[in-house]
């Protein structure tokens, strides 16, 4: 689900929405609540997709991103100084040429969401390539 609400965040950056709303994300018992645990309190997965595109909304400047891979949804921004990429696979998996991006790729900091993983730093960028499993979100920093 988490992948799908990472999509949603950023179609909607690069849509017509003005406003979008989640809507219950009240710790406790709820039909509709799927940012926290009511037992453990502790977040789910879903809440990395917030927090992921929170800090993109704190980096300022949203950057130009194509993608037109059905399926996989992207945003990027900068503050002039750091770099800020989500890219969000809600089908199968795939690999992703990130070339076009004429970064030093070398240097990146990949965190991974997925239905393994909660906000985990792995490798994910070889030879300019990103390999992304099927509904799963990643952040990368540059």
């Amino acid at each position: 689900h988490a992948a799908y609400v990472g999509g949603m965040l950023c179609a909607f950056q690069n849509g017509p929405v003005d406003t979008a709303c989640f809507y219950d994300a009240r710790i406790g018992t709820s039909e509709y609540g799927s940012l926290f645990n009511p037992i453990t309190r502790q977040p789910y997965a879903d809440y990395d997709a917030f927090v992921m595109f929170g800090r993109l909304l704190q980096l300022g400047e949203q950057v130009a991103l194509d993608c037109d891979r059905a399926g996989v949804y992207a945003v990027a921004a900068t503050n002039g100084e750091k770099k800020g990429i989500m890219i969000v696979n809600t089908k199968g998996g795939c690999s992703i040429d990130l070339t076009a991006l004429g970064c030093d790729l070398m240097q990146a900091v990949c965190e991974e969401t997925s239905a393994h993983r909660r906000m985990e730093k792995r490798q994910l960028i070889h030879d300019n390539v990103l390999q992304l499993d099927g509904e799963t979100m990643v952040y990368i920093t540059l």
